[in-house]
Parts: structure tokens; C-alpha cells; sequence
């Protein structure tokens, strides 16, 4: 029998005569999960610390638009897990789904999935884009989608609201972490035992997440107003560029984030060296700064700037067009893999013509003037 994967940021399975409820017309800033579920998620999320994984959560919406999570699962046993990607096995997610659903009344209120290595706790661009299609196609009115991350053998898990008022403009919402099991565990967990697959790992270790009684403000990525990934369109920008690092590399990029709200990309060589990215204040319209090692490149840059590395880059940067594309030229062509964009004499000919212009031509002597060479003092 062959298996269906789902790609991306799984689309919300909703079965005919079944629909998300209304309510208030914008994101709710509140999430709510029994603390049973917050565990299972976490124990997930530890069965995959270098890969991404994934699951889905069912519960219901309060008449305010609150999700309350009652139930979550994990991947399927014919699951797609990537070092970038993960896609559910839709078998499993149709199989499971629809029994939560007819059997135990819950609705299919959101997702979850991990970005490890990317070290991104928001939605990249396409999981925006995954959960804005399917709002609309779909016909739902919300939807909750879950990031989670894995580093020194803790999970974190935090929620995003979508709501169909204003797709893009999702909230960076806190949990409500109920202290008890949720009602619906134990008896689903029984009712389904011939069909769910459940975590190996037996105990959750949480990180740090936006709970709602006193999680720093902080953890929320504070951009400056003009700074590129403001634009949420950017985060599968920025995606596409830890991709073609990771490729380029052979190793898996970590994105961190300084004080300013300002991005940094670092990648390891073969050689145990790494790669660095930094991207400024005015990128894309000004050009990140690439630090590359030596033994990296592949020939030295035709644009001599000396011994800079980093601000070689604005040599080779292009501004216009696709942002991860734009990038891949400008490190390729520091890398010494392409040309330059323009043709650039080289310098050693540049100055051999300067002397030879520098330089008289020799004269013939004429019948005015004699040879020096071969005249004879007069007597």
C-alpha cells in the first residue's frame, strides 16, 4: 500500500460537517493546553533532536476565540522527517483524525511541527503561506499553529494564532498551561491503542516558552520597524538562503538573532571553519556581510579590496530581485565559483600599461641631427 506525505506545514484536515468555530474577528493572544499535552508534545519533539518532526491538535475554541488544546498526536509511523521539512503521514493523520472527531466530538483546532537546527520559534514564511491557503480554501475562520525547537535535550513549543481577518498578521500568543490531564487522554489514548503511535521518549524537558504568568516579552523576535524580516513574507527568504548554506556547507546552519533584533546565519566547513552571515540594518538594499575562510574559496575574488573579507561582498551584491537568488550569486561569485557581474581588468595588466604610456618611444636621428653614438669630436 503506498504512503501520502503532506509538504510543508501540514494543511488542516476538516472532513466534511465539521468547521472551526467564529468569534471575535482577530488572532487571540491566548492559547490554552492540558499539561498532559504539553508533555507528549515535548517527548515528540525529543524523539527527533537533529530532524524535524511533527503532529496535529484537536480540542475546541472558547466564544472568544481562544483554542483549548485537549488532545495532541505526533507523526505517523510512515512520516517524512528532513534536516528543513517534515510532512505528515496522511494516512495516518486521515485514520486518527477522523476518529478523534466522529468518535469524542473534538475538532481539528491546529499543528504543530520543529525547526531544530534553523533555530527559528516562529513560522518561517511558507508555514504563513501553508496556513493562509488553507484558511481561505478551506473555509475556516482560525486556526493555531505550534514551533517548536530542540537544544541541549530540552523542547520548546509556542503558539500562533491565524485568523481569516488578517492572514499574515498572526499572533505571537502565550500558553495557558492547564496542571492536570486532559479528560481526553487516557480515553482516547485506550479507544485508538490498536492504531496510534505514540513518542519513545518517556519524559518531556521544556525550555523556555511563552507562558502566560511571566515569560519575557523578549522571546518574541523584536525587529526594527524597516528591518527585512518584518515583512513575515521573508522569514521562506531567509529559509531558501540556510537551505543553499546547508547544501554548500554540508553542514546544518544556526540562525541566531543579537540585542539590535539584527540576523546572523553561522555554518561549519569541512574543515571545521565556519561561515559566517551577518545581515545589516539596510539589507536587502545594502549588502550582507559574508565572512568566508580561505580555504573555503575556491580562487581569490577578481575585485581586490585587500585583505577584507567581509565588506567584499558589497562588490557582487545585487539588490533587485529574489532575495535568496541574489544572495547564492553574491556568495558564489565571493567564493570564486562564478565570475564577477562585470568584466574587471586585471590589475598587473592595468599597470604594465600605465608604464608603457609612461615611457618615451625612441627616435631615429636625422640629417639635423647626427649620431652621437658615432660622431667625431671637430678639430
Amino acid at each position: 500500500m503506498s504512503r501520502k506525505h503532506g509538504k510543508g506545514s501540514q494543511a488542516p484536515y476538516s472532513p466534511a460537517g465539521h468547521s472551526l468555530s467564529t468569534g471575535p474577528y482577530a488572532p487571540s493572544e491566548l492559547a490554552i493546553i492540558y499539561s498532559s499535552e504539553f508533555d507528549y508534545i515535548s517527548r515528540c519533539i525529543l524523539d527527533y533532536p537533529d530532524i524535524e518532526t511533527g503532529g496535529q491538535l484537536f480540542g475546541f475554541w472558547t466564544a472568544e476565540g481562544v483554542p483549548v488544546v485537549l488532545y495532541a498526536i505526533g507523526p505517523g509511523r510512515y512520516a517524512n522527517h528532513q534536516a528543513t521539512f517534515f510532512n505528515q503521514d496522511i494516512d495516518y493523520l486521515k485514520t486518527v483524525g477522523q476518529a478523534i472527531i466522529d468518535r469524542f466530538g473534538l475538532q481539528h483546532i491546529g499543528e504543530w511541527h520543529s525547526h531544530h537546527h534553523l533555530g527559528l520559534d516562529h513560522p518561517s514564511g511558507h508555514d504563513a503561506s501553508t496556513m493562509a491557503t488553507s484558511i481561505e480554501h478551506l473555509d475556516l475562520h482560525r486556526f493555531l499553529l505550534c514551533i517548536g525547537t530542540c537544544a541541549g535535550g530540552r523542547s520548546t513549543i509556542n503558539p500562533y494564532n491565524f485568523h481569516e481577518s488578517d492572514l499574515y498578521n498572526y499572533s505571537y500568543a502565550r500558553w495557558r498551561v492547564l496542571s492536570i490531564d486532559s479528560p481526553f487522554r487516557a480515553l482516547i489514548d485506550s479507544s485508538l491503542a490498536d492504531i496510534l503511535v505514540h513518542p519513545y521518549t518517556r519524559t518531556a524537558s521544556h525550555g523556555a516558552e511563552r507562558i502566560e504568568d511571566g515569560t519575557p516579552e523578549q522571546i518574541r523576535p523584536m525587529y526594527t520597524q524597516h528591518y527585512w524580516l518584518r515583512d513575515k513574507a521573508n522569514n521562506l527568504q531567509l529559509k531558501k538562503i540556510v537551505d543553499f548554506l546547508a547544501a554548500s556547507t554540508g553542514s546544518m546552519p544556526s540562525v541566531r538573532m543579537d540585542e539590535a533584533g539584527r540576523v546572523s546565519v553561522y555554518a561549519d566547513t569541512a574543515t571545521g571553519e565556519q561561515v559566517e552571515v551577518f545581515f545589516p540594518d539596510g539589507f536587502p538594499t545594502e549588502a550582507p556581510e559574508i565572512t568566508l575562510p580561505e580555504s573555503y574559496r575556491v580562487q581569490a575574488a577578481q575585485v581586490p579590496v585587500g585583505d577584507a573579507l567581509m565588506p567584499m561582498a558589497r562588490d557582487f551584491w545585487e539588490s533587485d530581485g529574489d532575495i535568496a537568488e541574489s544572495f547564492r550569486l553574491c556568495y558564489e561569485r565571493l567564493r570564486g565559483v562564478l565570475p564577477p557581474p562585470l568584466d574587471i581588468p586585471e590589475q598587473p595588466e592595468a599597470e604594465h600599461e600605465t608604464k608603457k604610456l609612461a615611457e618615451p618611444e625612441p627616435t631615429e636621428p636625422t640629417a639635423d641631427a647626427p649620431d652621437e653614438k658615432n660622431s667625431q669630436p671637430s678639430v
